[in-house]
């Protein structure tokens, strides 16, 4: 808007600040690693990492819904015992 040229690298950074804490290890890993990719390298990289949050937080749930479960088990088992 005013005619300031904005560098690759802030760009970068303020999309990495914007993204939500899921995304975590895919921030640690990118800086970590040096990397310098453009917007575009950069998108591609956030839709298979987006792909992977799904399925992390899908396995996560089930997981819990799983845990749930077997409390429940081990609650009836005990009532019956007693």
């Amino acid at each position: 808007m005013f005619g300031f040229p904005i560098s690759q690298k802030l760009v970068t950074d303020l999309i990495m600040s914007s993204l939500p804490d899921s995304y975590s290890q895919f921030v640690m890993y990118y800086n970590m690693s040096n990397m310098e990719k453009s917007i575009s390298e950069l998108h591609l990289m956030l839709k298979t990492a987006e792909q992977n949050v799904k399925k992390l937080i899908a396995n996560v749930l089930v997981i819990q819904k799983g845990k749930d479960m077997k409390k429940k088990a081990k609650g009836k088992g005990l009532s019956r015992l007693l």
